[in-house]
């Protein structure tokens, strides 16, 4: 075995498994607070009058290519595609994307 290995640790015993913990508590809390202010700025941007404007070409966008999208073999191999079949599928993509065409989010206040 190589010098200053112990098997299962890690050589440098010089970090406790409480302050460890919390290091990585801190690491997920940071994480967390990243992604919260990550989703603000999103909705937000989605309430302003560019986001509309980007959420209606979006759904413009899926809403003609639908059919397409449907007839794909990759969505056609799919169990749960083919269960829903192609004409429902097709129709759940256009509700989508209308629902987000029409949705009119609130700005949170950052």
């Amino acid at each position: 075995m190589p010098e200053g290995f112990t098997a299962g640790r890690p050589a440098d015993q010089t970090q406790s498994v409480s302050s460890f913990v919390s290091t990585i508590e801190g690491f997920a809390t940071n994480v967390r607070d990243d992604v919260e202010q990550a989703v603000n700025d999103l909705v937000t941007y989605l309430a302003s009058p560019r986001g509309k404007a980007l959420r209606s070409k979006l759904a413009m966008g899926v809403i003609a290519v639908a059919p397409v999208i449907v007839r794909a073999p990759i969505v056609r191999r799919n169990p749960l595609f083919k269960l829903l079949g192609v004409a429902g599928f097709a129709t759940l993509l256009v509700r989508l994307a209308e629902a987000v065409r029409d949705w009119e989010p609130e700005a949170r206040p950052g």
